[in-house]
């Protein structure tokens, strides 16, 4: 998986192009994201993209979390 992994993200790179293409990064204590933030950093590593840490945001303000919820 990791190297088929690894081909999508060269691929995507090469459609949006190295300054369109990120890897993304989050950690909200997930067992699995301990295993996978260090594939998504060495994938990034081995296609030189940027790497970039987010949060797992949906909603701007509070009110609307009731409607993000609904949602889900």
């Amino acid at each position: 998986q990791h190297d088929a992994a690894l081909e999508h993200a060269a691929r995507f790179q090469d459609i949006f192009g190295r300054d369109n293409f990120f890897i993304e990064l989050q950690d909200q204590g997930i067992p699995e994201q301990r295993t996978t933030n260090p594939q998504l950093l060495e994938i990034a590593r081995k296609i030189n993209a940027p790497i970039l840490a987010t949060n797992d945001s949906h909603y701007t303000h509070q009110h609307d979390a009731e409607a993000h919820d609904a949602l889900l």
